[in-house]
């Protein structure tokens, strides 16, 4: 029996129960609906919010204003609550910017007790003192008086409060001052026992008032305010309607009939409400939007008159203390005052919300038309999809209807009972069916079981196809059926089972012939309930068969292959056939799929059995030809090895390798993981590796690298590994070789590519793409001429290939170039590369880039060039000091000779220039070429740079501005020879000053500092070093600059640019070897056209500079004293001599150290000091030094050199109570060292 034929029968009762049951609860949530019974009160409450929420505006109020008693004006006034004549002060300062209306959110029940007049009452009552107040108005001594009569003179409307619970406790009868006219009759209003009032000394001078009653639903919420409440048979307004009447100066308002319901007809303006008097609030946000001011910028006058005028205006507070906060949608905390401010925008605006008279009899009527929907869509549509897709439409429609009454008409049609009846009836019947149809179900599954059982008790294919033909008949309760089986391009029809019939029939169809050939082709079921029409249904087949209605599925297998197809005929109640039919046949159809492929799988079994044995011996001869070793092992032992593992683990057969462990060839480093690979292997059931691990030689038991991989098999029924071992010893000798190559070519600095026989890159090492700034993706793919390489011409290129082409090695400068355009030479080595068969696959080529060595020997070129300048140098300053030498104490002489003759004195002193100008020649030349002496001593560089900017500030024209910047007053020391530091700022700034000489606004700047130099000049002077630091001075101009050819030659001696007569062309040649004598560097940058900047950096010292004074000279007198005078220069040794005997000093003359020291020996008690030359014939002076020294330990000598030779001064310096001086010395220096040594 078909789970589907017991769902039909149950169906009429089915559908009785679905419709009885959903009009039930469908009129069980209605009436809960109509009479607004909790939760679905709570749930209509909720989409009013939703619903409010999304239509809010979001948009400031604009028609009313809030006087806030807030916590700011508590604070500042004094806690509530107020004296009353403040709060008329307060009403009268609102009145006077001429609102539309003011309406006073506030009761005041009780008299205050801080009115005069109330304590004049208190003493006398307390204390029998009578109390008199002088220079007070009456009016001033009762508060509640005064009050009254403010809100009756500005028109304020008053608060009142309307009880339901107790009768009011004021006598006096109240009056409304209001009338309401029209359809009263419709209203029914709620009906107040009592009125709670203000004081009467107010409540009777109010000519307005209002009662605040505010009542929040049931969940806290305030979303309604009662508009009307009827009290002793008359009606009273809210304040918020009897203060928007009184804006619009309405005393009477009139209820008339809609047909939404009644309205209050209050002049122009029409406000919905309901028949007991409430309306519904639509709020536009927050409370921030309603605008208030604070009550203490009201008191204080701070309130700009037009933020009032014409507005309605209500006084109450947001102060949590004086309890006026209500939980709304927008806010838990919203004051009452301003839930007043959102009514009259809702009266003003137009925007209020109606809930029609007639909203309950449609909400219920809607709620039962939905239940009716829900109950028929289960009752009649089998499709679940389709009646849950009917259902949720139906409630989205009645939704979106809700809201669009809303948002378009302002209507608010409660949505909750009917949205709540479809989803608890889709719930409950959905639940109901799943039961129904889950009984259904496992009728039909254990029906499938047993048919699955019938089908799978044989292996032979016709017996499998009659017996499905028969279970399917059987769950559907058809009259008979068929299989057909595809073979050979064709399905092959053999029986037909009509009951207990079996007929034989011979039917083939091809792929579209026929119902079985459309199945064939398509691979999807056919249903048909008119055969005898159905075109698709072979005219002999029904003809043979007879029969009206069909369903035909195909029988594939896992993979989605054809096996053939079922096909079934005609209900045994003549119903036509659905589609859940087809369901059931499909998932028959896979049952018996499984079943023919069995049967498949036995035939081929059959059939193949034969060459099990050939394939057998053909693995065996495959697996023992010589290829890796393949070992099969079980439970630790090898049951099969062939030929290579039978060598490679030294047995000669098989039986021999039978048994063995194959993990005792595995090295012990390596056998526990071998053990664990294998283990995983057999418990995981998949292949596993390959892995490199050791195995051992069978003699040696050396260890060798193998790789490993195991795949699990079933040997004899039981679980075994088969084992592919790889000696992969040569590979690795080969990888390890590869890997030094590959280390070795990535290390190196030079730059290495490999190209193709086509010339185009394949590889590029790290350096070539560092040292030219191409990328991997720039080089690879390119060719050598493609990277802007700079040798001219194309036959560069075709001797190059034609040598490495014809198998030989290139060499060759060239200049290549960069990928920034940078040019530089390089030295390239280019190569073949041959493969195994000796034929050429690949060119390599090596490229060395020249720049640093070529660097270097132009630098090694001119350090050669300046050493033999700087020897030049040295031997002509030597002759030519001594010259010099003489000249100065010739004129020295003379000076004596001529001291009154005037003109001649000036000649001498001229001539005396010309002498110091020539030796000052000579000492820049010494500095340039390193071979003066300075006199180095502490040096505060501040105050030096600032002595050097004002002797340089002399020498410049008035249209050159000339800077000095410097680091405040910091002292910056340095140990220097104040000489040659001079000289060289002075060069400096004459070079620039010549530099500026045809420019407009001209510029110098001197800059002193505390700086590092770069750390590329660090290696370029490594002479030069410092541990504390350097001074920085740099000199910059805005001149003419210089070219980067004449920046080359900058410091060479004798180069220059300026005219004859100008420059000597060693100015920069002494700062130079200035710089050097001090350990320093000197670095110049230059833009043609822009000006130069030459830095000089010195080491920095922490000794305190030595302060230098001028003296004056000295008058020296050297009777009884005794000089030792050396030179080997006669001139000069005769002029000096005369020079010292001026003075009264006794001379000894010797011409060379021979004589020196013989003299000595023969005086040395008589001799004083030693004036002696360095460099003599015989003997030098050093030499002769010491000897005299030996003679004498404490007898003074001064060394004169005619160039400063370091070696021999060094050597001097050695000897005790010493000193040198250079050639020419100054006559009064000379004297004055001599006077020094001598004491």
């Amino acid at each position: 029996m078909s789970p589907f034929s017991l769902s039909r029968r149950l169906s009429k009762k089915w559908m009785v129960m679905m419709i009885v049951l959903g009009l039930s609860i469908s009129t069980g949530i209605a009436y809960m609906g109509y009479q607004a019974v909790y939760p679905l009160n709570h749930v209509s409450n909720m989409f009013y919010d939703v619903f409010q929420q999304q239509v809010a505006s979001g948009q400031a109020a604009s028609h009313t204003v809030i006087i806030d008693i807030d916590d700011v004006s508590l604070n500042a006034v004094g806690q509530w609550p107020w004296p009353r004549y403040r709060v008329a002060t307060l009403v009268k300062a609102i009145a006077d910017m001429k609102p539309a209306a003011i309406g006073l959110d506030i009761i005041f029940s009780e008299e205050d007790r801080t009115a005069l007049m109330n304590i004049r009452k208190a003493f006398k009552s307390d204390f029998n003192l009578d109390i008199n107040f002088t220079g007070i108005p009456p009016n001033l001594t009762d508060n509640d008086g005064y009050l009254g009569s403010v809100l009756s003179g500005t028109g304020t409307v008053g608060a009142e409060y309307l009880y339901f619970d107790h009768q009011s406790k004021v006598d006096t009868p109240h009056r409304s001052s209001f009338a309401f006219t029209g359809r009263t009759d419709l209203l029914d209003l709620h009906d107040a026992s009592g009125i709670l009032d203000n004081t009467y000394k107010i409540s009777s001078q109010l000519k307005y008032a209002g009662f605040i009653n505010i009542q929040p639903d049931d969940d806290g919420m305030l979303r309604r305010l009662p508009l009307l409440i009827r009290h002793q048979g008359k009606i009273y307004p809210h304040l918020v309607l009897a203060t928007f009447m009184r804006s619009h100066g309405l005393h009477t308002a009139s209820v008339e009939e809609t047909e939404y319901g009644p309205v209050i007809q209050a002049g122009e303006h029409r406000i919905p409400i309901t028949e007991n008097g409430f309306a519904l609030l639509q709020f536009n946000g927050s409370p921030h939007l309603y605008r208030s001011v604070s009550a203490r910028d009201v008191l204080n006058g701070h309130v700009d008159e037009q933020r009032i005028r014409d507005k309605i205006v209500f006084i109450g507070s947001s102060s949590a203390g004086l309890n006026d906060l209500h939980s709304t949608l927008f806010d838990a905390q919203f004051p009452g005052v301003k839930t007043l401010a959102a009514m009259v925008e809702n009266f003003t605006d137009g925007n209020a919300v109606i809930e029609p008279v007639w909203a309950d009899i449609a909400i219920f009527s809607v709620s039962l038309l939905t239940g009716c929907i829900v109950s028929l869509l289960f009752a009649f549509v089998s499709n679940a999809l389709l009646v849950l897709v009917g259902s949720l439409a139906w409630g989205t429609a009645l939704l979106a209807g809700s809201f669009s009454a809303y948002t378009s008409a302002g209507l608010f049609l409660n949505p909750a009972p009917a949205l709540v009846i479809t989803l608890l009836l889709l719930t409950l019947f959905s639940a109901t069916r799943f039961v129904l149809e889950k009984k259904s179900s496992s009728l039909f599954f254990r029906q499938l079981t047993e048919a699955r059982a019938v089908v799978h008790e044989t292996l032979d294919e016709t017996l499998i196809a009659r017996k499905l033909v028969m279970a399917a008949c059987d769950l559907l309760e058809c009259t008979s059926g068929t299989v057909g089986l595809y073979k050979h391009g064709k399905m092959v029809f053999s029986e037909y089972v009509e009951g207990d019939a079996i007929k034989a029939i011979d039917f083939k169809c091809l792929p579209g012939q026929g119902v079985a050939g459309l199945v064939l082709q398509n691979k999807k079921s056919y249903l048909s309930n008119h055969a005898m029409e159905d075109p698709h249904v072979m005219p002999e087949f029904r003809s043979e068969l007879a029969f009206n209605r069909l369903i035909n599925v195909p029988i594939s297998d896992g993979d989605g292959e054809l096996l053939g197809c079922l096909e079934v005929h005609d209900r045994l109640d003549g119903r036509a056939f659905a589609h859940q039919d087809v369901e059931v046949l499909e998932s028959l159809s896979d049952i018996v799929a499984s079943a023919l492929m069995n049967a498949h799988l036995l035939a081929n079994i059959r059939n193949n059995e034969k060459e099990i044995a050939a394939a057998a011996e053909r693995l065996n001869r495959i697996l023992d030809a010589d290829f890796d070793a393949v070992i099969a092992h079980q439970h630790s032992k090898v049951i099969y090895a062939n030929k290579a593992a039978r060598d490679l683990f030294g047995y000669p057969t098989l039986e021999q390798t039978l048994g063995k462990n194959p993990m005792d060839y595995i090295s012990e480093t390596y056998r526990d993981r071998a053990m664990q690979a294998v283990r995983k292997a057999v418990q995981s059931g998949k292949s596993h590796g390959p892995i490199e691990m050791e195995a051992l030689h069978p003699e040696s038991r050396e260890a060798f690298p193998i790789e490993l991989a195991s795949t699990p098999i079933v040997w004899e029924g039981k679980p075994a590994l088969v084992s592919i071992v790889r000696d992969i010893s040569e590979r690795k000798q080969r990888e390890e070789g590869m890997r030094l190559l590959e280390s070795a070519v990535a290390s190196i600095s030079e730059s290495i590519i490999i190209t193709d026989t086509q010339g185009v890159i394949v590889y590029a090492n790290p350096a070539f793409t560092k040292n030219t700034g191409y990328t991997d993706q720039e080089v690879i793919g390119s060719t050598p001429s493609n990277l802007h390489n700079k040798q001219p011409g194309y036959d560069f290129y075709n001797r190059l290939w034609d040598t490495v082409r014809s198998g030989q090695l290139w060499r060759g400068r060239i200049l290549n170039c960069k990928k920034d355009g940078t040019v530089y030479p390089a030295q390239i080595s280019a190569a073949p590369i041959f493969n195994a068969e000796g034929v050429i696959s690949h060119f390599v080529a090596v490229y060395e880039d020249l720049s640093e060595n070529e660097e270097l020997q132009k630098k090694m070129m001119q350090a050669q060039k300046m050493e033999a300048v700087g020897t030049m140098v040295g031997g002509l300053a030597h002759d030519f000091n001594n010259m010099l030498a003489s000249l100065v104490g010739n004129l020295y002489l003379m000076s004596f000779d001529h001291e009154d003759d005037e003109e001649m004195m000036e000649r001498i002193s001229s001539m005396e220039g010309s002498v110091h100008h020539a030796a000052n020649m000579i000492k820049q030349m010494l500095t340039f070429a390193r071979k003066d002496r300075p006199s180095k001593q502490p040096m505060d560089m501040l105050v030096f740079v600032k002595e050097a900017y004002k002797l340089s500030h002399a020498t410049l024209s008035e249209d050159i501005n000339f800077l000095l910047n410097y680091p405040g007053n910091k002292h910056i020391c340095v140990n220097g020879d104040a000489t040659q530091l001079q000289q060289v700022l002075l060069n400096l700034v004459t070079n620039a000053r010549h530099a500026v000489e045809h420019v407009d606004d001209a510029e110098i700047t001197l800059e002193l500092d505390e700086s590092e130099p770069s750390a590329e000049l660090l290696n370029q002077n490594l002479e030069a070093h410092s541990e504390i630091g350097w001074c920085h001075i740099r000199c910059s101009d805005n001149g003419c600059g210089m070219s980067p050819g004449t920046l080359e030659h900058v410091f060479e001696p004798f180069f220059t640019t300026k005219q004859a007569g100008v420059g000597t062309g060693l100015g920069l040649a002494m700062v130079y070897g200035a710089i050097q004598n001090h350990q320093g560097i000197i670095d110049v940058e230059s833009v043609q056209g822009q000006g130069t900047t030459v830095s000089i950096w010195l080491p920095l010292q922490q000794e305190e500079a030595v302060q230098v004074y001028d003296e004056d000279r000295l008058s020296v007198d050297g009777s009884g004293k005794t000089v030792l005078l050396v030179d080997d220069e006669k001139e000069l040794l005769s002029v000096v001599a005369e020079v010292l005997s001026r003075s009264n000093f006794s001379v000894l003359q010797a011409s060379d150290g021979i004589q020196a020291v013989d003299l000595f020996r023969s005086h040395s008690a008589s001799v004083d000091l030693v004036l002696m030359d360095v460099v003599m014939p015989h003997k030098g002076g050093v030499i002769a030094a010491k000897e005299i020294r030996e003679l004498d330990a404490e007898v003074p000598i001064i060394f004169q050199t005619g160039y400063g030779e370091r070696a021999q001064l060094e050597a001097a310096a050695s000897i005790s109570n010493s000193d040198s001086l250079q050639k020419p010395v100054l006559v009064p220096e000379l004297l004055k060292k001599i006077m020094e040594l001598i004491g």
